[in-house]
């Protein structure tokens, strides 16, 4: 599991990086820890237990790569390549995804909370026990995706494709929804609505 040591500068309640004792924005070679995150996230091998938060990646080639127990929160990621990807238990809460591809991913128990996704690509994705509660999803594309049990809780969904998708047990009550599709997908067999008890 990743660290849950916290930055030495005072006052920082950061995470600190891999073999670090401050946060990203307080380390003194933060190019060499950029680098050093980059390789690994395009090793398309295994990475476990990798901490890096409130950093920005671009134009990275991320395909196939496993990722176990991982912490990329509050990040930037712009035209980024997670095709094929393997995300077990990470948290990439509170990140910008602009014009990222997802498709084929393997995502189970990970965490997107509080994080925004503009024109991205999920297209056959396994999304499974994922966490998007709060996202700000716009112009994405989940088509013939699985997203059993994954949670959307008081989402914003703009121009959102979930066509042909397995929706058993999703989450989408309080979302806001404008332009969203659910074309050919189960979605009676998802929550809209809160129960009254």
């Amino acid at each position: 599991m990743f660290t849950f040591r916290t930055c030495s500068v005072e006052g920082c309640h950061s995470f600190v990086c891999d073999g670090h004792d401050t946060c990203f924005r307080h380390c003194q070679d933060q190019p060499q820890v950029l680098r050093n995150a980059a390789e690994r996230m395009t090793s398309h091998g295994r990475v476990d237990d990798m901490t890096i938060t409130n950093a920005e990646f671009s134009d990275l080639d991320c395909s196939k790569t496993q990722m176990f127990t991982c912490n990329l929160g509050f990040c930037t990621f712009r035209n980024m390549d997670f095709s094929g990807m393997r995300l077990v238990t990470c948290s990439l809460d509170f990140c910008l995804f602009d014009r990222c591809r997802f498709p084929d991913v393997d995502s189970r128990y990970t965490v997107f909370a509080g994080s925004k996704f503009i024109d991205c690509d999920f297209g056959g994705s396994m999304l499974l026990h994922t966490n998007f509660v709060g996202c700000d999803i716009i112009q994405c594309d989940f088509t013939s995706s699985d997203l059993y049990y994954s949670n959307f809780t008081s989402a914003h969904l703009r121009d959102v494709k979930f066509q042909d998708c397995n929706m058993k047990k999703a989450d989408f009550r309080y979302t806001d929804r404008r332009r969203v599709s659910f074309k050919y997908s189960n979605y009676e067999e998802a929550s809209f609505t809160q129960d009254i008890q």
